[in-house]
């Protein structure tokens, strides 16, 4: 979590718990319940607009 805590300080306080945990996101009334590992994906994603990777195949 090491940029977005920079950019959002309030989400270090989430990386101390466990990964499982389930957090509600704050953004803008957003109020989604979600695993804490999950949380730094949601906000790239849902909020800010970056999509998810594609994993490259090995071997082609």
């Amino acid at each position: 979590m090491g940029k977005c805590s920079r950019t959002f300080p309030e989400i270090s306080r989430y990386q101390e718990m466990k990964e499982d945990v389930l957090v509600c996101c704050q953004w803008d009334g957003c109020h989604k319940r979600l695993r804490r590992k999950n949380f730094v994906r949601h906000i790239r994603e849902h909020h800010l607009g970056h999509p998810r990777r594609k994993k490259r195949l090995s071997g082609n």
